[in-house]
């Protein structure tokens, strides 16, 4: 039972986006703080495990050793720093406690990870992640059976279609984030069990990113892909890639026939709209939102407005364009509005949280040529930092956990006690 603890402590962790629907319904407004409560019980209970055991003081120890850890502490301190700017206080202090619980969380899952070991770590992370593409394309794909079947209706984007998280576009980023799992499954394997699984939530995935018409997913998987084929381009297997890309051509095939059949070529239609030189309403809003925090970065560089500030500074330079009452909460970018809430050292330090993960594995790709494990990463941070760019995956909890476990995933495949290439 003791050696089971840090895998139940880590499954809870992971699926944390899960306890709005299993436990609270519809009873909060936005689904993100019941599951940051979540995470604090979490958190409390991790502590109370470490320290009956006598971990704490020792794990404590290795951690300060950590750069990952010590940066994200680096941009709580500059968090603090920027509550001197801060208009309204209340909101500051609500952002930068759902900060300190991801941190918390942060290191209880590194610690959790110590105790497992790396490579058993490892798998089990893959096994999560496996688990959680299954959740979430179904939830996707079924809400979406319904609303064509069963309520002979047409697939709208809208929260019908949201799955676990706040809205499509985080459930498309969520999903396509988890993919590079299934390439490492995939193109590693030799398994037939792994291998048929693998296409199977391969096809689930794919459907379910493309029935959503997230712009900034699709573009995400086109980046990924694009980056695979080339770190792997001379040692893909000719049968794995064929039957790969079948699948993606019958996900697609499904997807615009069945679930958007009313509205042909619209997948198409998405992805060529992927353009700032087309009058789109989103994109218009997006840049609007961009040039706005830059220019309130311009007049606040080194604390900025203050953490969680930003929704309060978006009335005053968006009032102009505001209609029926719908305040732009966020930059849609989140690199940005750091940098805007919280100055120009809290952003280097988020920063550094962000690409470090790359460039290092990028740098073992190089030395090794054939480490799939760091091409995971460097997939998986990509599609994130992607994410960074177009949305806000740094305030809901479905997506700063999956960046919690990548970046726990490339401290244990750095370790001293290194992994072989797998």
């Amino acid at each position: 039972m003791k050696r089971a603890i840090p895998y139940i402590l880590m499954s809870l962790y992971f699926f944390s986006f899960l306890i709005q629907e299993i436990i609270f319904a519809n009873l909060a407004w936005d689904r993100k703080y019941p599951q940051l409560a979540f995470i604090s019980i979490i958190n409390i209970s991790s502590f109370i495990y470490f320290f009956k055991i006598n971990k704490l003081y020792d794990f404590f120890l290795i951690s300060k050793k950590n750069n990952l850890l010590l940066a994200y502490f680096i941009f709580l301190i500059f968090c603090v720093i920027s509550i001197l700017n801060s208009e309204n206080l209340s909101e500051s202090i609500i952002v930068l406690g759902s900060y300190f619980t991801f941190f918390l969380s942060f290191l209880f899952i590194y610690f959790n990870s110590i105790l497992i070991g790396n490579k058993r770590f490892i798998k089990f992370i893959i096994i999560l992640l496996s688990i959680s593409i299954f959740i979430e394309s179904t939830a996707v794909l079924f809400a979406s059976f319904e609303i064509v079947f069963l309520d002979q209706g047409l697939v709208e984007r809208t929260l019908n279609i949201r799955g676990f998280s706040g809205n499509i576009n985080i459930t498309a980023f969520s999903i396509v984030l988890k993919i590079p799992v299934l390439m490492y499954l995939i193109f590693r394997n030799s398994n037939t069990n792994i291998l048929l699984i693998s296409y199977l939530l391969l096809f689930l995935s794919f459907c379910s990113a493309l029935v959503l018409l997230s712009r900034g997913a699709i573009l995400s998987l086109i980046v990924i892909h694009a980056i695979f084929i080339l770190l792997k381009f001379r040692i893909l297997n000719f049968k794995k890639t064929l039957i790969y890309l079948l699948v993606i051509v019958s996900s697609y095939i499904v997807s615009e026939n069945v679930f958007l059949s009313q509205n042909s070529n619209k997948i198409l239609e998405r992805v060529s709209s992927i353009n700032p030189n087309i009058s789109d309403d989103s994109i218009n809003d997006r840049l609007r939102y961009y040039s706005q925090a830059i220019e309130s970065i311009k007049k606040h560089p080194l604390i900025g407005v203050g953490v969680g500030n930003w929704k309060l500074k978006s009335v005053y330079y968006d009032s102009k364009n505001m209609s029926s009452y719908t305040v732009p909460l966020h930059v849609h970018n989140d690199l940005l509005q750091v940098f805007a809430e919280i100055g120009i050292m809290g952003f280097l330090a988020y920063l550094y949280l962000l690409l470090t993960p790359i460039i290092l594995s990028f740098i073992k790709y190089l030395k090794t040529k054939n480490h799939n494990l760091n091409i995971l990463i460097i997939l998986m941070m990509t599609s994130y930092f992607i994410d960074s760019f177009f949305n806000f995956p740094i305030s809901r909890v479905i997506s700063h956990m999956s960046l919690i476990f990548i970046l726990v995933m490339f401290i244990n495949i750095n370790k001293k006690q290194r992994i072989t290439n797998e």
